[in-house]
């Protein structure tokens, strides 16, 4: 669960330790992949798996991408997925997330957001993501409802889905540069 709730005149930013937020000329103006971003695992439903024990199960889950199943102290800390709709993993309010996104495999990267079997009780509101090395918004599966996104200048998609999203989106601007980029969503 986190718990990250800027104003509007005192957002929340995370950022690569290269960024100077006070300098907006310290990093060339698309900028990627200097950290891995933010990633939300909860425990709401997914449609599908790429794990095969977690497609058997009831409720599905799955291993975040590209990590190892991994238990500690009796918890899958890399899982996501479950029967919980009404999950909540926290708030992220007057949020912005820099230069953010990490390739770990083929076809296996993190993105600027990444949301994750996330619930309903889960508050996302006013988050930009701004040039990700991946995606700028991913969500795989879950409930959660999402209100006043910015998604700029990020590779690949803007916002994404998969396995089963049964959210809301309200007031989402997508803004992509010209070149090697994919799509809006």
């Amino acid at each position: 669960k986190i718990i990250a709730e800027g104003t509007w005149d005192r957002p929340i930013i995370f950022t690569s330790d290269q960024d100077d937020v006070t300098d907006p000329f310290d990093l060339p103006l698309f900028a990627r992949g200097l950290w891995g971003g933010l990633v939300i695992l909860g425990n709401a439903r997914i449609n599908t798996s790429l794990d095969a024990a977690g497609n058997a199960a009831n409720p599905k889950y799955d291993v975040f991408e590209g990590l190892p199943d991994l238990q500690i102290a009796g918890q899958h800390v890399h899982r996501y997925g479950g029967d919980n709709d009404d999950d909540c993993s926290g708030i992220l309010r007057y949020v912005s997330i820099r230069h953010a996104g990490f390739k770990i495999t083929t076809d296996k990267e993190l993105n600027g957001l990444t949301l994750a079997g996330v619930g309903r009780r889960t508050v996302i509101d006013h988050v930009e993501t701004y040039a990700a090395a991946d995606d700028g918004v991913e969500i795989f599966g879950g409930t959660v409802d999402l209100k006043y996104i910015v998604c700029a200048f990020n590779d690949d998609d803007a916002f994404d889905v998969d396995q089963g999203y049964r959210g809301r989106v309200q007031f989402l601007f997508v803004i992509q540069e010209p070149g090697l980029k994919d799509q809006a969503g």
